[in-house]
C-alpha cells in the first residue's frame, strides 16, 4: 500500500477521524483540501486538517487508480461477487479469495487493506454512523476509478451505475453483511 495512503489513514486515525459522524461520506471544504494535498505533494505527509479531508484524499486516490482497483475483475465475476444479498451462496471468505485471484499483487494488497479500513471504521459505528452497508456505498464508485460520465450514452451510464452497485455489495459481501 502506498505510503501517501497510510500516511493519510494515519492522520485521519490521529485527527479522530473515526468518530466524526458522516466519515467517507461527507465533502471537505475544497480550499482546505486543496491546501492538504499542496503539503502532500510537496513533503509526502499531509498538512493538519480536518478527518473529512483525510478521508476524501482517501477516496480520491482510490478513484485515481488507472481502471480502478478493479479493472481485472470479469465483469461475470464482479456479478457473480456482487450479486444482492440473498442472490448469492458466497460467504465473506470465498468473495474475498476469488476478488483476490482476480487482483495482481498491488490490487490485492490495496483491497485487503481498504477492507481492513472498512473493518476498523465500522467498529467506531456508534459514532461515525458508518456501518458496512454505509461505507460499502461511499467506496463503490472509487473501486471503478474515475468515471467519464460526460458524452455518455444513457446506456452505458445505467451499465456504469450498475458496476458501482455490483462493487459495493462485493465490499459488504467480503466484510460479512449479506
Amino acid at each position: 500500500v502506498p505510503q501517501l495512503v497510510i500516511a493519510l489513514w494515519c492522520a485521519l486515525i490521529k485527527s479522530g477521524g473515526l468518530y466524526v459522524e458522516g466519515i467517507f461520506r461527507l465533502a471537505p471544504d475544497a480550499s482546505e483540501c486543496a491546501m492538504v494535498e499542496r503539503s502532500l505533494a510537496r513533503t509526502g505527509k499531509p498538512a493538519l486538517g480536518h478527518p473529512i479531508i483525510f478521508a476524501h484524499l482517501i477516496k480520491k486516490f482510490l478513484r485515481m487508480l488507472p481502471g480502478g482497483l478493479l479493472s481485472h475483475v470479469p465483469l461475470d465475476t464482479l456479478r457473480t461477487l456482487g450479486a444482492p444479498p440473498g442472490e448469492s451462496r458466497l460467504g465473506a471468505k470465498a468473495a474475498t479469495a476469488t476478488a483476490l485471484g482476480c487482483l495482481d499483487a498491488a490490487e490485492g494488497a490495496m483491497f485487503q487493506w481498504l477492507l481492513r479500513l472498512i473493518g476498523l471504521t465500522q467498529e467506531c459505528k456508534a459514532d461515525n454512523k458508518m456501518g458496512v452497508g454505509n461505507l460499502a456505498i461511499v467506496f463503490g464508485p472509487a473501486m471503478l476509478g474515475a468515471s467519464s460520465s460526460a458524452n455518455q450514452s444513457p446506456s452505458s451510464m445505467v451499465k456504469e451505475l450498475e458496476k458501482v452497485e455490483l462493487a459495493a455489495n462485493l465490499l459488504a459481501r467480503c466484510m460479512g453483511k449479506d
